[in-house]
C-alpha cells in the first residue's frame, strides 16, 4: 500500500470553506463508517475516503479536501493512501487554481434533494440502520426537512386584527403583546 505523509500537503490558508466542531465530528464517523466498505479493506490499514482529495502538484497544495485531512488528523493518522488522492497541475494562485477551490465546495454547484427521493432514502437507512442515520448526522436532514416544510412565508409587515369581547381583555392582549416587543397599534371601529 503506497501513502503520503499528510506533512508533504499544503493547506490553502485562503480556503473559504470553514466547518464547525459538530460537522467535525460527523465527518471522521463519516470517514470510518465509509472506510469499511471499500472493497479488500483491512482494519490495521487506516482511514481510506471514498471520495479522493484533490492536490496540485506545483506546490502540493490541497485544493480539494481540508476538511477530510483535518479530520485524518484528527485520528491519528499522518498519511493518505495514494489512491485517495486526485492529482491537479495548476499555477499556484492563480484563477484557475482559485476558481476550482471555490468550485468544489460551491453548494450552489452540489445541487439539492428531491423531497420524496430524500424520504424515501433516509427512510430505508432508517429502517435498515438507525443507528447510522444518527450517527452520520443524517437525522438532522429529517429535521431540517420538517422544517422547511412548516415554514410559512410572511410579508416583511404583517398586520393582525382582534376583535376583543371588553376593555379588560383588550387591556390584557395589548399588555401580553407589548410585553414580547412588538408595535401594537389599538383601532376603534
Amino acid at each position: 500500500m503506497q501513502t503520503l505523509p499528510l506533512a508533504t500537503l499544503k493547506a490553502i490558508g485562503w480556503n473559504p470553506r470553514q466547518i464547525s466542531k459538530r460537522a467535525a465530528d460527523l465527518l471522521l464517523r463519516s470517514l470510518r463508517e465509509h472506510t469499511a466498505a471499500l472493497p479488500d479493506w483491512n482494519p490495521d490499514a487506516g482511514i481510506r475516503l471514498a471520495s479522493p482529495i484533490t492536490v496540485n502538484r506545483q506546490g502540493n497544495r490541497i485544493i480539494g479536501g481540508h476538511q477530510r485531512i483535518a479530520a485524518l488528523q484528527q485520528a491519528g493518522q499522518d498519511w493518505v493512501h495514494t489512491d485517495d488522492v486526485h492529482w491537479v497541475d495548476l499555477p499556484p494562485e492563480s484563477s484557475l487554481e482559485k476558481s476550482l477551490v471555490v468550485q468544489l465546495n460551491n453548494k450552489d454547484a452540489q445541487g439539492e434533494f428531491v423531497d420524496s427521493l430524500l424520504d424515501e432514502v433516509l427512510g430505508s437507512i432508517r429502517d435498515e440502520a438507525p443507528d447510522l442515520l444518527q450517527n452520520l448526522g443524517l437525522d438532522s436532514l429529517l429535521k431540517e426537512k420538517k422544517k422547511s416544510k412548516k415554514e410559512v412565508t410572511l410579508p416583511t409587515v404583517l398586520q393582525v386584527i382582534v376583535d376583543c369581547e371588553d376593555e379588560e381583555t383588550q387591556q390584557d392582549l395589548y399588555e401580553e403583546l407589548v410585553e414580547r416587543g412588538l408595535t401594537v397599534r389599538i383601532i376603534n371601529f
